[in-house]
């Protein structure tokens, strides 16, 4: 089950604090493991805000893009007529 960002963050305090308790010569494996999940996390929340406007932009060129074809073969279609 994927933990949330307040319980990594609680997870990763509590590891903090026994950090805090290792003595000079010993080492701990993964702790910045936490905090690049929640890096990874706003990058991936950070990506999907940016591509929401550009799916919007998409679809706006495409309606002016379909509009500018309409139009298009309208002035064809009045200027061909005869007289």
């Amino acid at each position: 089950m994927k933990m949330t960002d307040d319980e990594l963050i609680a997870e990763d305090d509590r590891l903090a604090h026994h950090r805090t308790q290792l003595s000079s010569n010993e080492t701990y494996v993964g702790i910045e493991f936490f905090l690049d999940e929640l890096a990874r996390r706003r990058t991936d929340r950070q990506t999907q805000e940016i591509a929401r406007p550009t799916w919007s932009i998409a679809g706006l060129t495409a309606v002016v893009t379909a509009g500018t074809v309409v139009t298009t073969i309208a002035a064809i279609v009045l200027l061909s007529r005869p007289g």
